[in-house]
């Protein structure tokens, strides 16, 4: 008959020393590249979208535009800071690290602190992480403040390259405006029986980009305004979705405290992580001139502040902040589809007329 041997209790910082002297000789970098090759056809993919875009808008559509001259250099100057900003923002956020847990070393000297208390050991590449830390099963290791997966990227979006991706957000979406606009009376010159000055390949090449533009928008700026959620409540999506349960489960319980036991404090789950709406937004694109730096010229941008291993947290307060900034990304969101489709209501009209 064979007994079972308890093992001895270990304190977290000999959890960590016994965890560096098993993989003291392994490189997470080495282990997991991070990148699927499979995936990389999206990029070039992404890339030659925009492109085909580009090449409508300033070869096809600014060439034959009626328009003024100082107008068209106007469109020609902005059409080429929208589109370096974009690249450079699109770029920045597929092949910059997205941030992963920090060396052997480096564990060692967290293990002395308080905040390494709260890391723990991960069940699939057992490597120590910290807070906000999770593992991505694409890429095969652990990302700092992970955000999540994109294929459109080939990359994962978390600490390091989250400013970025919401930057690409940001652009993509002001470019789709302005391509809607500029291209829209030359994609009814090719629907429409009357004078045409574009060639049938152009008027395809129009066609094409408006369509493209069009879904795009669709597309982008729900993900956009869900995102601008994200960043003033200092949430990731996946944080997001793990705090929906907890935040339904403090409102029944804050329903039934109100019968049960009307005298006592309302019971609400804040996110822990939520500093304030200025503070959210600076931990993402910084602060003051450097905020206004890295909307209009990204790459001037500050990186990202801290070590993406510790974050300040705030227990006080409640949730009423973040059901208010919810509801106006929703209000903004709504108005904005709804101006949008009184435009198309507006043109359909305006040609059939």
């Amino acid at each position: 008959m064979f007994f079972r041997k308890d093992k001895p209790l270990r304190s977290k910082k000999e959890e960590h020393e016994m965890a560096a002297d098993t993989r003291e000789e392994t490189n997470p970098k080495a282990l997991c590249s991070g990148r699927n090759r499979d995936d990389r056809i999206f990029v070039f993919f992404a890339l030659f979208l925009f492109g085909l875009v580009a090449l409508t808008f300033f070869d096809v559509v600014l060439l034959h535009l009626r328009t003024d001259f100082p107008s068209q250099v106007a469109l020609l100057a902005g059409g080429v800071v929208l589109l370096v900003n974009l690249l450079y923002s699109y770029l920045q956020a597929a092949f910059i690290e997205p941030g992963m847990p920090p060396s052997l070393s480096g564990v060692l000297e967290y293990a002395a602190d308080t905040e390494a208390c709260k890391w723990e050991k991960c069940t699939k590449c057992e490597y120590m992480r910290p807070p906000r830390t999770h593992h991505c099963s694409v890429c095969g290791h652990c990302v700092l403040k992970m955000d999540h997966h994109c294929t459109w990227l080939n990359n994962c979006v978390g600490f390091n390259n989250y400013s970025h991706f919401c930057r690409f957000l940001l652009y993509i979406n002001i470019s789709c405006i302005v391509v809607l606009l500029v291209c829209f009376d030359f994609m009814l010159d090719a629907f429409l029986p009357r004078k045409n000055a574009l060639t049938q390949w152009e008027s395809a090449l129009v066609v094409s980009s408006w369509i493209l533009c069009a879904c795009a928008l669709g597309t982008f700026s729900f993900l956009g305004a869900f995102h601008t959620y994200l960043v003033m409540t200092n949430q990731t999506t996946i944080e997001a979705s793990a705090n929906q349960p907890l935040r339904e489960k403090a409102r029944a319980q804050r329903e039934l405290a109100k019968f049960r036991l009307p005298e006592t404090a309302p019971i609400a789950f804040r996110n822990p992580y939520s500093l304030g709406l200025v503070q959210n937004c600076q931990e993402v694109f910084g602060s003051g001139i450097h905020f206004l730096l890295g909307l209009l010229l990204p790459w001037l941008g500050p990186s990202p502040s801290g070590d993406g291993c510790q974050f300040a947290s705030d227990q006080s307060g409640d949730s009423s902040d973040e059901m208010v900034l919810g509801g106006v990304v929703c209000m903004v969101t709504f108005s904005w589809i709804a101006l949008v489709f009184v435009f198309l209501v507006h043109m359909w009209h305006r040609v059939w007329s």
